[in-house]
């Protein structure tokens, strides 16, 4: 009979404690994945508000809607750099992966994706217009349209040669002065600064842009979020039940051997979970083939490992602050076992022992 209330134990055991690690591992990885701190802490570490500010100060400098050709594409994105500055893009992504994580884990009909420009756009055009009445008035004061001519000549050999001679160089200060001579540049300036201002919205919405298959999908993600959470849910009431079984097989009254025979399942327990944390960050790193980072090329490749490997770094010390604690809960059990009583059953023989 003895025996087979040990096996009994033993396989409640198992099950308690590997229902109990897995509910808390999987809850730590969701804890993460669906808090904005999480990716704020992520971008910051490594870099990423300044490489997505560069990325999109190409993007706009390079942009049709903000081309003139009283401007250059580097002044350009020097001046909407003054705007677009990084702690600006933390901002905005901030506001943007919390309305996603928002969306994600409450009832929400859809995410607030919205990138709001309204701060950003007068400083944007009146960045243009300082620039613009700065560069124009300097380069045709005090110069006649001969003077500039016969500069140009001696540059570039002739009128043909010129006119492809400016357009490589559009910051000479010779094709400048004859661009402002040849064209009004005041009235070049007031008719772009309105067509600037129309072409810079005072707000997109990330949301509005999305395809409706990418909203399905989205719709898709937040019904898993929802089932997984009611699967972890269903996990910890199974590790309860058999906490509880295991308690009743051993004898509510047997404080010594309740002690002990749960304590010791959660500090193996907790050891694993700490095992887990420390090899599974390089280990999934080193399981996502070569290929897949080499496409990237060598600078690119590094980058992603390295805010890869810091985001399941932070993950598993989650994880790991949970095994350490339920480690600990386990260990403080076993160390009680040797101080309580073993109940009723355990003290008959005691009993008996001394009245006879």
């Amino acid at each position: 009979m003895g025996i087979i209330k040990s096996l009994v134990l033993v396989v409640l055991a198992f099950l308690f404690v590997t229902f109990l690690t897995t509910y808390l591992m999987l809850t730590s990885v969701k804890d993460n994945l669906l808090s904005a701190d999480f990716y704020t802490g992520v971008f910051d570490r490594n870099g990423i508000y300044a490489k997505a500010q560069t990325l999109m100060l190409d993007f706009l400098s390079g942009s049709q809607d903000l081309s003139n050709p009283l401007i250059t594409q580097d002044e350009i994105k020097e001046i909407i750099k003054e705007s677009i500055t990084v702690s600006w893009m933390k901002n905005q992504s901030s506001q943007l992966i919390k309305g996603m994580v928002t969306y994600l884990t409450t009832d929400a009909t859809k995410p607030d994706l919205t990138v709001s420009l309204k701060d950003v756009k007068p400083k944007i055009i009146a960045s243009f217009n300082a620039t613009l009445q700065k560069k124009f008035p300097a380069v045709q004061a005090n110069r006649s349209y001969e003077e500039v001519l016969r500069n140009l000549l001696l540059k570039c050999g002739g009128m043909d040669q010129c006119t492809a001679y400016c357009q490589s160089n559009m910051t000479d200060e010779d094709c400048l002065a004859a661009a402002a001579i040849t064209y009004d540049p005041q009235a070049q300036i007031a008719l772009a600064l309105p067509l600037l201002e129309a072409a810079i919205p005072d707000k997109y919405d990330a949301y509005q842009l999305m395809s409706m298959q990418d909203k399905a999908m989205l719709s898709n993600v937040k019904t898993y979020i929802k089932q997984f959470s009611l699967g972890l849910t269903v996990m910890l009431g199974l590790a309860i039940v058999f906490a509880v079984i295991m308690i009743l097989v051993i004898g509510i009254g047997n404080l010594k051997s309740i002690c002990k025979d749960m304590g010791i399942p959660l500090l193996f327990g907790g050891a694993g979970m700490i095992v887990t944390a420390v090899f599974t960050p390089g280990t999934v790193i080193k399981m996502i083939p070569a290929d897949a980072f080499r496409a990237m090329g060598t600078a690119n490749s590094a980058f992603v490992q390295n805010v890869l490997l810091d985001a399941l770094r932070t993950i598993f010390s989650s994880v790991m602050m949970n095994g350490v604690i339920l480690a600990a809960v386990g260990l403080i059990l076993l160390i009680a076992s040797f101080f309580v009583g073993g109940g009723k059953a355990a003290q008959e023989p005691v009993t008996e022992k001394k009245k006879k």
